[in-house]
């Protein structure tokens, strides 16, 4: 009798150590995490919270719906798995990776959920990058200890990639933009429940790099997140690059269809078979028609990517983006923005060096798609820009071209110019802080061989804490580090990155920028300083290329 009220109070009390813990209330149900210890510190993680329901079967291609409430204490404390994706240039089923039931998020805070206080914290909530057809919002690649020991929530979203975040048939069978859709219902479930882990929800920013930063940039300018976000952080990425917006989109999603014996012209008959198709051969047969598609127009777009919808209710975007930012049709909400000084350096690039070599730098192939001038009727107009690009960027090169000249031009084309013009534009409607970050250190690319920049992502290693970094840094990466991180954690905080003068940040004040008569930005490298039109001598070239020869509307520029 005794040794069972022995065993019937142990089990009780297994129970309640197992029951307890840092428990946090979410409107769907009840979630447990975890408490990471940090060198800085301590957070609280949440990993692997659904936002959506599993877009599985007949929800595949689909917009996210709700989650299902559940009853008993969730764990959160183990890594979902990514979206799908694949990691190959030849691409096998063996090589891709991931899951469809995908659709969950990550939260860092630096406070215990179960111990609520009175205290609410800004938040962030991350994009990750990786071309709409990689990546992932796992803590190895985004550890958020920086901003968390800054009294920052931090939320890492995940979205659907490639064809089951990104196909469109062009009309409402497939709008497209499903991935953007993930995207925005993780930001209403951050609304909906952030308070629970002390999050304030009148203080969120959404933060993105790369296609993360494109995808901010649309969030920017759609009608479906009024009142989701209050700030916004956006590097190496906007909306009105080449890269932002996809063309061809249709002919993408039936000649994956083909690919796999699905030979149809409607567009319901093709979703509904490619609904049933195993999703790794589905991933292998739509890698295998971007592949095509790209080898054909490498120089223009990413094969499944964000798209104009035809207009309809829960449209993401049905305009334009660059007549949206023309007409100020954005949320008047601070934007801290910016480029790395070597775009160019560490873009999917293969299949524009083929191009290039193809052509014989042939003067066309050099030519924007937002200029609106490939179409037969302009293809002299065509040749005479090409060959003023040439000129600028290939200077001493008639059939090849030398590694810098290369970079410069595919950066510039891809990156720097569109955000540059991006950051013009908004800057007529709001407060935007623009900046170029030249930290050029071993923090960066610890494989480092060109020192003439840095180039795309490479200051996410000086905002991150990642395990790949270099165990000892410079003197300069780490001052670098901590000042960016200052930098953007002020931002999230106040509005502003430099509300006061700050020794660290060598007590400047970081000026907003205006389209006239100079643009002011901060110039982030070993030193702090401001500066005015950034990427100016090609700047003014391309401005001067797309004002004498552009045909309205642009697309793009």
């Amino acid at each position: 009798m005794i040794f069972k009220s022995f065993l019937l109070i142990f089990v009780i009390f297994s129970v309640c150590l197992i029951t307890s813990g840092y428990v946090a209330h979410t409107r769907q149900g009840t979630i447990r995490g975890a408490k990471k210890v940090t060198s800085d510190g301590h957070m609280y993680t949440y990993l692997g919270i659904p936002f959506a329901r599993p877009p599985l079967g007949r929800l595949r291609f689909q917009p996210p719906q709700p989650v299902v409430k559940w009853k008993d204490t969730r764990d959160t404390i183990t890594q979902k798995p990514q979206c799908v994706q694949s990691r190959s240039t030849y691409v096998r089923t063996d090589k891709i990776e991931g899951s469809e039931d995908c659709l969950y998020l990550n939260v860092y805070t630096p406070m215990d959920p179960s111990k609520r206080t009175d205290q609410v914290y800004p938040v962030m909530v991350w994009i990750h990058g990786g071309g709409f057809f990689e990546g992932d919002n796992g803590y190895d690649l985004y550890p958020p200890e920086n901003f968390v020991t800054q009294n920052i929530i931090v939320v890492t979203v995940s979205y659907r990639l490639g064809i089951f975040g990104f196909i469109s048939t062009g009309d409402l069978i497939a709008p497209g933009n499903n991935g953007l859709r993930d995207q925005i219902m993780a930001l209403k479930w951050v609304n909906e429940n952030i308070e629970s882990f002390g999050g304030d929800k009148n203080s969120i920013t959404i933060w993105g790099e790369s296609s993360g930063g494109i995808s901010v940039s649309h969030l920017l300018s759609s009608p479906l997140t009024k009142g989701l976000f209050h700030k916004a952080i956006t590097e190496s990425g906007a909306s009105i690059s080449a890269v932002g917006v996809g063309i061809d989109q249709p002919l993408l999603a039936f000649a994956t269809g083909s690919l796999l014996n699905i030979n149809t012209t409607n567009s319901e008959e093709l979703i509904t078979h490619l609904q049933k198709v195993n999703f790794k051969e589905l991933q292998a047969a739509a890698s295998r028609a971007g592949i095509a598609i790209t080898v054909e127009q490498p120089l223009i777009r990413y094969p499944f990517t964000v798209v104009i919808e035809p207009e309809h209710e829960n449209a993401v975007l049905s305009k334009s983006p660059y007549a949206i930012l023309e007409n100020g049709e954005v949320p008047k909400v601070p934007i801290l923005m910016g480029f790395n000084s070597n775009e160019g350096d560490g873009l999917p690039d293969a299949f524009a060096r083929m191009a290039l070599t193809a052509s014989n730098l042939a003067p066309a192939t050099l030519v924007p798609v937002g200029l609106n001038l490939n179409t037969p009727n302009d293809t002299n107009t065509a040749n005479l820009v090409g060959a003023l690009i040439k000129e600028h960027y290939f200077p001493r090169d008639t059939t090849n071209f030398a590694e810098p000249h290369f970079v410069h031009w595919y950066g510039d084309t891809h990156m720097i110019r569109p955000i540059i013009q991006q950051g013009l534009l908004l800057s007529k409607f709001t407060d935007v802080y623009f900046f170029e970050f030249n930290c050029i250190g071993y923090l960066g690319n610890p494989l480092r061989s060109n020192w003439n920049g840095v180039g795309h992502a490479e200051e996410l290693n000086y905002l991150f804490k990642r395990l790949t970094q270099p165990t000892v840094l410079s003197a300069e990466d780490k001052l670098c580090s901590e000042r960016v991180v200052k930098l953007w954690g002020n931002f999230v905080k106040y509005s502003n990155p430099t509300p006061e003068n700050d020794p660290l940040l060598q007590e400047i004040i970081w000026p907003k920028t205006a389209p006239t008569p100079n643009m002011c930005y901060l110039h982030v490298d070993k030193n702090l300083s401001i500066r005015i039109n950034p990427d100016k001598e090609d700047f003014q070239f391309w401005t001067n290329i797309f004002e004498t020869y552009g045909k309205r509307p642009l697309t793009t520029f």
